[in-house]
């Protein structure tokens, strides 16, 4: 996939969880950050570093999470755990997409949750993961109304699922990687009975090593052992990069599973801040960055309903 810009959430020196108590010192995990950054550059994308205020929720971190951008398209999301607000989003975004539209609060008379983490494009087609902790049915119609010269296919995963992004990528043209965990081959299933295309599927047997992002023709993904997987990969032209940010990407589970922090690890997480930072950042490499494609005129709509 082609793109020319992409939107990143710089880490600040603190930052806070819902409860406003909970401070962590994020100075290990800034240097990862900047890797990010610098291989996207590489990749020879426009990179618009985004300045978190210090304490800002962690939330904030996941501008993958607050926007989606689809053929020229940008679609401000409603993410369950809002982050960066939309004000500040068309201040990022309006110098460099030419359409910006935005998550209605309600559709059909219910209230719209959309991650932008569950919107899953593969370059043709859409599927929207839609779950317990994340997006729900509304979300998922709102993007097929926003992208109505998509087809748009909802995928109704399981109450402890993860964002859809976890579990299938992206890893070449009509090529996509799927884990093999029961929600993994849930979601290839569905894929399989609904799509209107085919893909060829590389499965993999750690969810984690899906972790990965397609940009200008180079595969980024993570040192693991799963990246054996991708080398036949580069019978496609495409150059394979792997990316160092285990503590970085471990960020946000505590963030999401408030009762595993009080119900598991209790004291050791009030008095370990090396087992906090661990536990942080856990999520697709595609939640912690927004990629556009530059226009040249600049609009800006609003679709609430």
């Amino acid at each position: 996939m082609d793109f020319s810009h992409a939107f990143v959430a710089t880490v600040p020196n603190t930052l806070t969880f819902a409860n406003k108590k909970t401070i962590f010192d994020t100075s290990p995990l800034r240097k990862q950050s900047e890797g990010i950054i610098e291989t996207l550059r590489e990749a020879g994308l426009v990179v618009n570093e985004h300045c978190l205020d210090d304490g800002a929720p962690v939330s904030a971190l996941l501008i993958g999470d607050a926007a989606v951008s689809i053929c020229g398209t940008t679609f401000l999301c409603r993410p369950r755990n809002p982050g960066i607000s939309h004000i500040e989003l068309r201040c990022i975004l309006s110098a460099y997409c030419c359409s910006i539209e935005e998550c209605p609060d309600v559709v059909d008379g219910k209230t719209v949750v959309l991650d932008g983490g569950d919107v899953f494009f593969t370059g043709r087609e859409i599927f929207v993961g839609v779950r317990k902790h994340g997006t729900n049915f509304e979300g998922a119609k709102a993007v097929a109304r926003v992208f109505c010269d998509h087809v748009v296919i909802p995928i109704h995963m399981s109450d402890k699922a993860q964002c859809l992004k976890y579990y299938v990528a992206v890893v070449a043209p009509d090529i996509l990687a799927i884990g093999t965990s029961r929600e993994g081959q849930h979601i290839l299933k569905v894929i399989e009975m609904e799509a209107t295309l085919r893909y060829k599927i590389i499965p993999v047997e750690d969810d984690q090593g899906v972790n990965c992002i397609l940009v200008n023709e180079r595969l980024i993904f993570l040192r693991s052992k799963t990246a054996a997987k991708f080398i036949a990969l580069q019978s496609n032209l495409l150059e394979l990069w792997t990316l160092d940010v285990a503590d970085l990407l471990r960020v946000l589970w505590l963030y999401h599973l408030p009762h595993i922090i009080s119900n598991v690890l209790g004291d050791l997480v009030k008095h370990s801040q090396t087992l906090l930072v661990q536990l942080q950042f856990g999520l697709p490499l595609a939640r912690h960055c927004l990629l556009t494609k530059a226009m040249n005129t600049t609009k800006i709509f609003n679709t609430q309903q």
